[in-house]
């Protein structure tokens, strides 16, 4: 039951930050950017943009999250991970050269930021959920 009540909880949480990051048209600003996809704590997809995720450069879970932030890349090639708030303030930068990386955002508002990732041939942008 507890389990049902947690997934019920998450999936609230996405209606709500998929509302949320909307304006009138139903579009997120800069949609064009970015893409928001939700994983659970084990990595499994639970929503998001309709995209293939092979396209994607790296995923992020769990989305969202309260406290740490996991990033797993194609390749374990130098990639440069920044965390933008909605103003484009820079909260977060830093090279990481493995596949797997884990990222404290336990000192972030419930807010949704940018995560972008620079690998040196291309950026790919996703959005990430803080919540309460």
């Amino acid at each position: 039951m507890q389990k049902f009540v947690s997934y019920l909880l998450v999936a609230a949480m996405i209606v709500l930050a998929a509302l949320v990051s909307c304006n009138k048209d139903n579009k997120r600003p800069d949609s064009n950017n970015y893409v928001c996809i939700y994983y659970d704590a084990e990595g499994n997809r639970i929503g998001g943009d309709a995209i293939n995720e092979e396209i994607l450069d790296f995923i992020m879970y769990p989305n969202p999250t309260r406290n740490v932030v996991c990033l797993h890349f194609k390749t374990a090639d130098l990639n440069t991970v920044t965390i933008t708030d909605k103003r484009g303030k820079t909260l977060f930068e830093q090279s990481f050269d493995s596949k797997n990386v884990v990222i404290d955002v336990s000192n972030y508002f419930a807010d949704t930021y940018r995560v972008t990732v620079d690998n040196g041939k291309q950026k790919s942008a996703q959005c990430l959920i803080i919540t309460e």
